[in-house]
């Protein structure tokens, strides 16, 4: 961990405080839209109507450490390598076309 800090993710972080580079850090959340009760202690089972099938909210976003800024994707069926490849051209586009004083 140690080596992989010092010889590769510090100086990353290094070029992209001095603007040589833009770095990011990306990652996915899958959020699942079911009710849930948690624990409940009773005598008796206790259900709660839902509706059938899995409903699902998938994001997948790019953190740009320096700036702070989040670039985020959303869809309701599955992260997948076209979702990726959209992540980077949104994040691309940001990065071009959108100055930094005008970023949200």
């Amino acid at each position: 961990m140690d080596l992989y800090l010092k010889g590769g993710l510090e100086p990353l972080i290094e070029q992209a405080r001095q603007r040589q580079i833009h770095l990011f850090f990306v990652d996915a959340a899958y959020f699942v839209m079911l009710p849930f009760l948690g624990y409940l202690y009773s005598l008796t089972v206790r259900y709660v109507k839902s509706a059938s099938g899995r409903k699902r909210f998938n994001i997948l976003g790019a953190l740009h450490p320096i700036g702070h800024e989040l670039v985020t994707i959303s869809n309701h069926s599955y992260i997948n390598a076209l979702s990726v490849c959209e992540l980077l051209v949104f994040r691309t586009v940001w990065i071009k076309l959108i100055p930094p004083t005008k970023r949200l």
